[in-house]
């Protein structure tokens, strides 16, 4: 009975409004499925015969792992379609799920301590702080912290994790420190794992969904080489994830008066960690504010995106500023990189296509004061925009979706790991495998069997994505359903957007590959659903005859 509730279709509305919700929803399915179709193509049929910035030259073409990755998700659809449904729900009841959760972060542990290493680049510099505001040896970089003021917080965070585990440890040198905040992005990842599927077992209302749900998240993003590196991308991922469930239970009726002011905690906690987590959020705020303005509750609506805002603004601000001004961490004035002109700046650099470079970077540090810097990042915005003309714009933006999309987000680019410091082997046979296998140390790693395992995972999450504006129109009787499927696409959309008009990199879609997987999920689910059918039909036929 309460699954027959949560899915429940909605209630009648007047025949114009039902009208001029499809079209809302229409446009939201409309701009997800078009700006996925267009990176789906160029990766299966551009990515030959285009030159951008860290390709993998020995993949040579996708289509073999795309078609691969699609074979495998549909023989793994069909296999979980058949589970019997009485072993399946009783094990989702009880204490499967937990368990399976458990299972897989101490699998991600195993393969952590076997593997981490010291990650280079901007994660030793906040290592180094944290373990410095922990009581260790190291100095915080103050420089470092002053131009990336986002990673302020995130400092904070790891320097009191890293202070109770040298607390209980009696002391801990800074590899040791690093390997604890490990454990706790593996225990997030496995958390957002439980949410998903959770959520997955109320908006599919069938239980082997949900177990397929988690299987292909422990699969892709459950098994990110990321885990081994503590820094946002992994520190956020259960953000947006929460966010979701959060929604998904205030379209239910349930924690109706909390969820505006929920929102806005979570949306400043997401933003503090990594800026695209509060994508999701301003996805609900859009999507939930047009559905009021037709049920004639602009008011309610205006009251909790104010409060959304509020949260998110003074929590981003003030909170924060006294935060750093009573902690270790010094900032120094106007030093910072100048936030959205900056990353502008970056994704429009012609010689990388929106991939990182020390030159754009050099042209925001050196500024001497914040007014400097802004003309100065002014300036190389306004010569390259007026520099490229319509066929530039095109070759500029098609190979910056393949930068940014070829690679899939749970596994690092062709630049390869960038390694600070190797770590001992912890045995003869698991840790030398699983640092050969992620390439710890080596540089421009272009084939490697587990970089093809991502990749056809990724492209086949891609191409069964496509299925969900198509899956939209199935349910827009049914209002909960057909809500959180157009807010995950309108947030993919946005994130999307978001990756072509500022810097470019895989790893920056990470923190919505959740959303993917359950976009995915929802597609393999239809299509065994019609396959059991064309089945059933069959075999009717064949009994008549």
């Amino acid at each position: 009975m309460r699954e027959r509730m949560l899915c429940g279709t909605a209630q009648a509305r007047p025949e114009g409004e039902r009208r001029l919700w499809h079209v809302t929803r229409g446009i939201v399915a409309a701009l997800f499925g078009v700006s996925m179709l267009a990176i789906v193509l160029l990766l299966l049929f551009a990515f030959p015969v285009v030159e951008f910035d860290r390709k993998r030259q020995e993949y040579g073409t996708l289509l073999p792992m795309a078609a691969f990755g699609v074979a495998a998700g549909l023989c793994l659809a069909i296999l979980v379609s058949r589970w019997p449904r009485r072993h399946v729900c009783g094990a989702i009841r009880r204490a499967a799920l937990p368990a399976a959760c458990a299972a897989l972060f101490f699998v991600q542990v195993f393969i952590c301590y076997h593997g981490y290493f010291l990650m280079g680049w901007d994660s030793i510099s906040t290592m180094k702080s944290a373990y410095a505001i922990a009581g260790g040896d190291e100095l915080i970089d103050n420089y470092y912290l002053s131009l990336y003021p986002n990673n302020a917080l995130l400092t904070l965070l790891f320097g009191g994790l890293m202070r109770l585990f040298r607390l209980a440890a009696h002391g801990a040198r800074l590899d040791r420190c690093v390997f604890f905040l490990i454990v706790v992005q593996c225990a997030l990842n496995s958390a957002t794992a439980y949410l998903l599927t959770r959520i997955a077992q109320r908006w599919f209302c069938s239980a082997r969904a949900a177990a397929g749900t988690f299987l292909v998240y422990a699969g892709f993003t459950g098994l990110s080489p990321w885990l081994m590196v503590p820094y946002s991308d992994s520190m956020g991922l259960i953000v947006p994830t929460l966010i979701l469930y959060i929604y998904q239970r205030w379209r239910e009726g349930e924690n109706s008066r909390a969820f505006w002011p929920v929102l806005g905690v979570l949306t400043w906690i997401g933003y503090s960690i990594k800026p695209q987590c509060c994508i999701v959020s301003v996805a609900i705020v859009l999507y939930e504010g047009v559905r009021m303005i037709l049920t004639r509750r602009a008011a309610a609506w205006l009251c909790g995106a104010l409060c959304v805002l509020l949260l998110t603004v003074v929590g981003a601000g003030p909170v924060t500023d006294a935060i750093l001004d009573a902690s270790p961490i010094e900032m120094r004035e106007g030093r910072d990189i100048g936030g959205l002109l900056h990353y502008v700046m970056l994704g429009l650099n012609p010689e990388s296509h929106g991939v990182y470079r020390d030159e754009d970077m050099y042209v925001s540090a050196r500024a001497e004061n914040p007014q400097a810097r802004r003309e100065a990042q002014l300036a190389v915005i306004r010569e390259r925009l007026s520099a490229m003309s319509a066929e530039d714009w095109v070759e500029h933006l098609t190979k910056k979706a393949l930068s940014n999309f070829a690679d899939s987000p749970v596994i690092w680019s062709f630049g390869g790991a960038i390694c600070w410091q190797e770590i001992e082997d912890k045995d003869g046979f698991f840790s030398p495998l699983i640092k050969r296998l992620i390439a710890v140390g080596e540089v421009n790693v272009g084939f490697s069997g587990l970089f093809v395992y991502f990749e056809c995972f990724w492209l086949a999450i891609l191409v069964f994505s496509l299925l969900a504006p198509v899956l939209l129109w199935k349910l827009c009787r049914q209002g909960n359903q057909a809500d959180l499927l157009s807010v995950m696409m309108l947030s993919v959309f946005g994130l999307l957007l978001f990756q072509m008009i500022f810097e470019a990199g895989n790893r920056y879609f990470m923190v919505y590959t959740p959303f993917m997987v359950l976009l995915a999920a929802a597609a393999l689910r239809e299509l065994t659903k019609r396959i059991g059918r064309r089945r059933e039909r069959g075999n009717k036929e064949c009994s008549i005859a």
